[in-house]
């Protein structure tokens, strides 16, 4: 049931707005709580009975959950600071104090990046092992089979730490669009909770997009031909063209179609990094660099 209907006593000096700004506090503690929760299920379910059982390898594990007992205290913090204020203002006069509180934290920032920005290699790591392990089978049914877990499995539990951190600017608008009383501290302090929350969620897709843009350099790199690029480098037609190299990062990457001349053109892969523009002709299942005004193509 919703807020108002437990409390009709209290909210029957209410206006029609003042009781939907208790309704959204009270959805921003409970969703809070049942975040909180999952955190813990996977901890109980997934990250300690791995630790314990040699069933998958050490950097699985720590790419899984690198971080899992750190958000658990975080957020716990944060979840018991709303209860505290739940129990001591009936109704609740401000939150925007916490939560501002709550998203300035600079270790909450890193603490979200560092578990989110390697979660889609580590769930494709995890899936394929799972396709060619019986015993993994086994635990990941035992695992969404346990009380607690509710037939969530490993996916929804370990999706909800990004979801959340989305769901942070919607309530918070919910809660602007029912704070109308200009004496209200939460009416000032609204947008600046706000802005807080859009920033943590850009803060944590950047580092996302860094690893995953890596992690692509890293597999091109691997396929492309390194003998035709070394003897280019020879030539000095190329230099330091490791595309991967420590201060190179990929910022924008897509098929391109190269004009030769007039009546002539070339598809490529280009790959906008930092520092260069860099050009993949594709040949066979491997790459070859393209440098412009030198011709690749065996045609």
């Amino acid at each position: 049931k919703q807020w108002y209907q437990r409390r009709v006593r209290e909210t029957k000096n209410m206006s029609k707005k003042q009781i939907q700004r208790q309704d959204v506090i009270h959805e921003f503690v409970h969703t809070e709580q049942h975040y909180v929760r999952k955190l813990k299920v996977l901890n109980v379910v997934y990250y300690n009975p791995l630790q314990l059982h040699d069933i998958i390898e050490k950097v699985q594990i720590l790419w899984l959950f690198p971080n899992l007992d750190e958000l658990i205290k975080i957020h716990k913090e944060f979840c018991n600071k709303m209860l505290e204020r739940q129990r001591r203002e009936n109704p609740v006069d401000e939150v925007t104090d916490i939560i501002i509180a709550h998203l300035s934290r600079y270790d909450l920032k890193e603490a979200c990046a560092k578990f989110c920005n390697h979660q889609k290699s580590a769930l494709a790591m995890f899936k394929h092992t799972l396709q060619n392990s019986a015993d993994l089978k086994n635990f990941c049914y035992q695992a969404e089979m346990h009380p607690v877990a509710k037939r969530l499995d490993l996916d929804q539990l370990i999706g909800c730490v990004l979801h959340r951190i989305t769901k942070y600017p919607l309530l918070l608008g919910e809660l602007k669009k029912c704070t109308k009383d200009e004496n209200n501290p939460d009416f000032i302090k609204i947008n600046d909770a706000i802005k807080l929350a859009k920033d943590l969620a850009c803060f944590v897709n950047l580092r996302i997009r860094e690893t995953e843009n890596a992690n692509r350099l890293e597999r091109l790199q691997k396929s492309i031909d390194n003998q035709i690029t070394e003897e280019m480098e020879k030539m000095g037609h190329l230099h330091n063209m490791r595309i991967n190299a420590p201060h190179r990062k990929l910022m924008f990457d897509g098929p391109l179609t190269l004009m030769i001349d007039k009546d002539h053109s070339q598809e490529v892969l280009g790959l906008l990094m930092t520092d260069c523009l860099v050009l993949l002709q594709k040949q066979d299942a491997r790459y070859l660099l393209k440098p412009l005004g030198h011709e690749l193509s065996s045609q």
